[in-house]
């Protein structure tokens, strides 16, 4: 079997479809093959189930101390990959803009754009603090949304959760001043992003969204 984009739920099938003989056998995103031939397979009722509605990671009986912190280079951004440890979760699965000329946009898992339910969200997160006994957190999306980033900020400062964040985001206007001053109130530290080319005309080419005043602007606001 060869399966594509996230993971969970084509090799959940393929388990099923083995342990459980089922007579029809119901699968995700998965290549295999069937005598000479190689079949993909892709089960869109089963493939479109929101991001809010899939089971929470669980982090139970992992000794995470035994992860080894790697500098691989002095840059602080690209540090925060490797240097430390960091529980990984999605706010929201896919990408909110998914223009880009440059990226897969048809793939899944940016294509499909589903949130996550907030409440819920920071009650895995501190569930996670307390099997890892860590409270770092690396956000995996695409590109964070701001408007979820907004809620997610809100509530963990609300339920005092007390994490140190960061993620990956579009210079996108909505991080304003008051925004980015919120973020770091909920314990944001860093957020990483790509303009992929300073050249005004071919960001508009390429459907980028953004400007290059915009990304200045943005990139201010988190600096100060």
């Amino acid at each position: 079997y060869l399966t594509y984009d996230d993971g969970e739920l084509p090799l959940l099938n393929i388990i099923k479809n083995v342990m459980e003989d089922r007579y029809e056998k119901v699968y995700v995103r998965t290549l295999l093959k069937e005598g000479d031939k190689l079949k993909y397979y892709d089960n869109a009722e089963v493939k479109n189930i929101a991001h809010k509605e899939l089971p929470a990671p669980s982090y139970a009986g992992i000794d995470v101390n035994k992860y080894v912190s790697i500098v691989e280079m002095l840059n602080p951004m690209s540090r925060l990959w490797t240097d430390g440890y960091w529980n990984k979760l999605t706010i929201a699965h896919g990408c909110y803009w998914k223009r880009c000329t440059f990226c897969d946009v048809t793939l899944d898992y940016i294509s499909r754009y589903s949130p996550s339910d907030t409440k819920k969200l920071v009650g895995v997160i501190k569930t996670i603090c307390a099997e890892t006994g860590k409270n770092t957190f690396h956000f995996t999306d695409e590109a964070a949304p701001p408007s979820k980033l907004k809620e997610l900020a809100i509530e963990l400062i609300k339920e005092k959760a007390n994490i140190c964040w960061w993620g990956n985001i579009r210079f996108d206007k909505a991080f304003t001043k008051d925004l980015c001053k919120l973020l770091s109130l909920s314990g944001c530290i860093a957020v990483s992003g790509g303009i992929e080319i300073a050249e005004p005309r071919l960001l508009e080419l390429i459907e980028k969204g953004v400007t290059l005043e915009q990304a200045v602007k943005v990139i201010k606001n988190f600096r100060d």
